[in-house]
């Protein structure tokens, strides 16, 4: 798997292939919170490839149907998801398939609560150490420099947690009407750059 394959299927930021809307940014703790739940994230992710029903997530998800409804009823009071159609089946029963609202869901690392906070930084240690073991396959780097960078990855996670609000915030103020597919993954190329350009010792991996 190429460094561009791993930074497509990992990280923080979900992505929705028919969106709704753009970007969904926040710094509020209670929407950090429910953005980065792991329930809630898997429930964006299956949104995100074509509008389910509630029977259809609960049966991907491998949870009931109670605790399935009792998510997306957080997620659209947020504002979330949305309800794109229903359907009336031959018994009369009303089935609502669900939408995401938004293209990308992106939290200010600085903002989350504590323990929230540790799970974006996992999740942005996986980016980098994708990052790694892409960049060990390269002869211009030397293994010292990626050890000496491995070790430091948790202080590297948090600037990148940051650099990837940056710049999702940017190019949401410039986004156009038709958001690009590719765009989680340019975000997360765009925010590694800017942390090999403002890290001095991240900047020795540039190759």
């Amino acid at each position: 798997m190429n460094k561009n394959d791993y930074l497509s299927k990992v990280g923080t930021i979900v992505s929705n292939t028919t969106p709704k809307s753009k970007i969904f940014l926040t710094e509020k703790p209670e929407e950090i919170e429910l953005i980065s739940d792991n329930f809630k994230k898997r429930i964006l992710e299956l949104l995100s490839k074509e509008p389910m029903t509630l029977t259809q997530i609960s049966k991907h998800m491998n949870i009931n149907k109670a605790n399935t409804l009792y998510h997306l009823k957080q997620l659209k009071e947020a504002g979330l998801i949305s309800v794109k159609k229903t359907e009336v089946e031959k018994h009369g029963i009303v089935q609502k398939f669900y939408q995401s609202n938004y293209k990308l869901f992106v939290p200010n690392y600085n903002k989350a609560p504590p323990i929230t906070k540790e799970q974006i930084k996992r999740d942005t240690e996986n980016i980098l150490i994708g990052f790694f073991a892409a960049l060990s396959t390269s002869k211009k780097i030397e293994n010292k420099e990626l050890e000496e960078a491995y070790k430091n990855k948790e202080k590297l996670a948090e600037e990148l947690a940051e650099e990837i609000y940056n710049i999702s915030e940017k190019i949401s103020e410039n986004e156009s009407n038709e958001p690009k597919e590719s765009l989680p993954l340019e975000i997360y190329q765009k925010s590694l750059y800017e942390l090999l350009r403002n890290n001095k010792e991240f900047a020795k991996l540039s190759i």
